[in-house]
């Protein structure tokens, strides 16, 4: 993907402008500036498109990493659970210097060409120039878009923010544009890239133009079902001109980006990130199995799973202690019991009654027990456990609290991690996928058309091609209750903290056909954290609870120390307050008008106002009364019984799994222990002793 040709050319544009002096200071000579000699301004598509997506993938990684992983509740950072804002942000220059200059100064000169020989490589171009707008647009809402490259022409200093509706109405017509300029059947043979590492034969052939055209108009489609609540008209019209044009049809036709090798300067950003060069391992800083997520995939017994992460202690290269959780077992009731070695004898409180009346037989004890979680999953916390002024409770007949089950790990191994197919050197990323245009095509199918029969179809059809994707025997999960089509999983599993439950309404008509429409689509775009905040945000189907904060250190202006929706936007860059004042209060005055949810806290530019795209956050109205003092008892419910609701049960399940024969050595490889009998009880078989005759 990286080459000399691209090296130098890359080299070559650093020294432009983004948006003409917001991000440097303003000097008198900003025409020359502007025309920098050094860059190279008469280049083709073909000299500066490969940077241009290897930058893009750089950005989006990091923005996928730093932000959009935790602000989903997907896969979770440990490092960067707390709130923040950056007020030094680079994001925006990387967008404006590093991709959408180009790509706008290319659009320009083969716009102004008005000649078919140009016409694909321009759809290209708007295409690729679209996602970024829409990514944008996604995080901060209003943005220079319509004003926001100088062609070099004047000293400008005023780049006007266009709001939301202007934004996403210039994307669709440009993608509509871009879709009706793609013609694979092209004369011409140099209107294509012949190193497309975006559709091109294993990433280095010639651009597939007709790949390239189902990306444009599904990503029209994707972007006119994101605006519905903001403008219904506008999400109508276009989606039902996508929807009759030719939309990611398959796997083959994802659209999705490949690293390469580190010897060639191209491995993935992740890598080089996190995994590259060190020297110890962070659980902290490496994308973990999140909660949320995790609930719904074990209630649902999802098998993808194990196609997005690690097993406990399985991305470890060296033996690692287990995780450890305590559990309550029955068992044959003993009056003599060697429960362990160390721990000797134990007689029951009622041993000479008992020895005496031969029903030992009929008893069965309660007990209380500890063993290691082997061979599964294990979802690793939010860090921060409990906000302040909430408690844990204290445990009955106890002087102590109970603690976070889930800080209690014995190696850092012990969590559940993303898979290197996804981090790794070479690792992919998947911007839109088949899934995808399945769900979208499902759920205009019932807000436009009321027509269940064809929302159906592609609902199903979505789950089969995620399966797919990641090479899952899908054919059990397509018929859980709450995943088949109108059907409920009305219990499900908790998260520890007892505040949340994964659970789907599939039969309550509509308003359920879209829930399991969206929360499908949520988990078959895995580890795309912009689409599943995106689709959240503007849907709020998993309606998850706050953010809680427990003495978490925090820049957030704002910050409510109890608790904290996640972030709905970004925060613009602090130079745009200096450099282009008035148009930067102007957009927060526009992104105020449109938001169904705004906070006044630092003068309008904050993380917690809700974008014009999104709904409001149903739990926004009555918060404090929701999220005032608790007492905490954790419930680890998804680990509960994982060897056996019996000891003959997990005696058995301890044989089968370690091949021990003996039972102590069975029982000692799942580090089985004895903590204490919590209660003898009889049996329903217990004989009753015979009434006495009158």
């Amino acid at each position: 993907m990286t080459n000399k040709k691209f090296k130098h050319i890359a080299l070559a544009c650093a020294a432009g402008l983004f948006m003409g002096c917001s991000l440097t200071s303003c000097t008198d000579d900003f025409e020359e500036v502007n025309t920098n000699t050094n860059k190279v301004y008469n280049v083709e598509l073909a000299d500066v498109w490969a940077g241009t997506v290897q930058r893009s993938m750089n950005l989006f990684a990091e923005l996928n990493y730093n932000r959009f992983l935790n602000f989903s509740r997907t896969a979770i950072l440990q490092y960067s659970t707390s709130p923040g804002q950056d007020t030094g942000d680079g994001v925006f220059r990387n967008f404006y210097v590093n991709i959408l200059r180009d790509m706008v100064s290319l659009e320009r000169k083969y716009g102004s060409e008005d000649s078919e020989a140009y016409a694909n490589r321009l759809a290209i171009i708007k295409t690729w120039e679209s996602y970024c707008f829409y990514m944008m647009a996604s995080m901060y809402g209003p943005i220079p878009m319509s004003d926001a490259i100088s062609d070099g022409s004047e000293n400008k200093r005023y780049y006007k923010y266009d709001s939301e509706q202007e934004i996403y109405t210039q994307i669709l017509e440009k993608l509509t544009e871009a879709y009706e300029l793609f013609n694979p059947q092209t004369p011409y043979e140099k209107d294509v890239l012949e190193h497309d590492p975006v559709y091109g034969a294993d990433g280095t052939g010639a651009s597939d133009l007709t790949k390239w055209k189902k990306f444009c108009n599904t990503l029209r489609l994707n972007v006119a079902m994101h605006v519905q609540n903001m403008d219904a008209d506008l999400a109508r019209r276009y989606a039902k001109m996508a929807l009759a044009g030719d939309l990611i049809a398959s796997n083959d036709d994802n659209v999705t980006l490949t690293w390469g090798s580190q010897e060639s300067n191209s491995s993935s950003w992740y890598y080089r990130r996190f995994i590259y060069n060190q020297t110890s391992f962070e659980k902290t800083t490496y994308p973990a199995c999140g909660e949320y997520l995790y609930i719904y995939l074990r209630t649902l017994d999802d098998p993808r799973i194990d196609a997005w992460f690690y097993r406990t202690n399985e991305l470890a290269s060296t033996n690692e202690k287990p995780f450890l959780v305590n559990d309550t077992l029955t068992r044959p009731h003993l009056c003599y019991n060697k429960d362990n070695t160390a721990q000797g004898y134990n007689r029951c409180k009622d041993y000479k009654e008992h020895q005496a009346d031969g029903l030992n037989k009929y008893r069965r004890d309660s007990i209380y027990v500890q063993y290691a979680l082997l061979d599964c999953h294990i979802p690793v916390n939010e860090l921060n456990n409990l906000p302040t002024g909430w408690r844990w409770a204290t445990v009955p007949g106890q002087t102590y609290t109970y603690s976070d089950p889930l800080e209690r790990f014995n190696s850092n191994y012990n969590g559940s991690f993303v898979k290197k197919t996804l981090v790794g050197e070479t690792a992919q990323m998947t911007l839109l996928n088949y899934a995808d245009a399945c769900f979208l095509r499902a759920e205009a199918a019932l807000v436009f058309d009321g027509d269940e029969a064809q929302a159906r179809e592609a609902y199903e059809t979505g789950i089969r091609a995620s399966m797919e994707q990641y090479a899952c025997n899908g054919t059990a999960y397509e018929n859980t209750p709450g995943v088949a089509w109108n059907t409920d999983c009305l219990k499900g599993y908790h998260d520890r903290r007892m505040l949340y439950e994964a659970t789907v309404h599939g039969s309550n008509g509509t308003e359920g056909h879209l829930e399991q429409i969206y929360k499908q689509r949520f988990f078959a775009d895995f580890f795309n954290g912009l689409e599943c905040w995106n689709l959240e945000r503007r849907t709020r189907v998993f309606n998850f609870p706050p953010f809680f904060l427990s003495g978490a250190s925090s820049n957030v202006e704002g910050l409510n120390s109890t608790y904290n929706f996640w972030t709905e936007r970004l925060i613009y860059p602090e130079a745009e307050g200096s450099k282009n004042a008035v148009a930067y209060h102007e957009g927060i005055e526009k992104l105020q008008a449109s938001s169904p949810y705004v906070r006044d806290v630092r003068w309008g530019d904050n993380v917690f106002t809700s974008l014009a795209f999104a709904k409001k956050n149903p739990q926004q109205d009555n918060a404090d009364a929701l999220w005032g003092y608790r007492e905490i008892v954790p419930k680890l419910e998804y680990f509960e019984h994982f060897w056996g609701s019996t000891y003959e049960e997990v005696v058995e399940n301890a044989k089968t799994f370690s091949g021990q024969k003996l039972e102590s050595l069975a029982l000692g490889k799942i580090s089985y222990k004895w903590q204490s009998t919590l209660s003898t009880y009889d049996t329903e078989d217990m004989p009753q002793p015979e009434e006495d005759e009158e």
